[in-house]
């Protein structure tokens, strides 16, 4: 018998997931626009101010979603949060 709260993990990994992938086509518009020119942001279909604030949106539905599960997987998130904020602020090669 599924229990729901695996159905909030799975909406809340997809969320999380789909925001990254928009951080990825915020970063890579100008290369988007080149290799993949039809691509929502790379052809202007929706402004980079409109992603980050979807991204925003999704991210934070995901945490109030980890919130509702458990505290320990808030922690988690914010922590990985944190994480790649200082992968991406310091000079750090993966």
């Amino acid at each position: 018998m599924w229990d729901y709260r695996a159905l909030l993990v799975i909406l809340a990994g997809t969320m999380i997931h789909s925001g990254c992938d928009i951080i990825n086509d915020i970063f890579d518009c100008e290369i988007d626009k080149i290799c993949k020119p039809t691509g929502a942001i790379a052809s202007g279909k929706i402004s980079i101010r409109n992603a980050w604030i979807y991204m925003l949106i999704l991210f934070l539905a995901a945490l109030l979603i980890s919130f509702k599960l458990s505290y320990l997987i808030l922690m988690l998130f914010i922590r990985n949060y944190y994480w790649w904020d200082f992968v991406l602020s310091s000079n750090v090669s993966i």
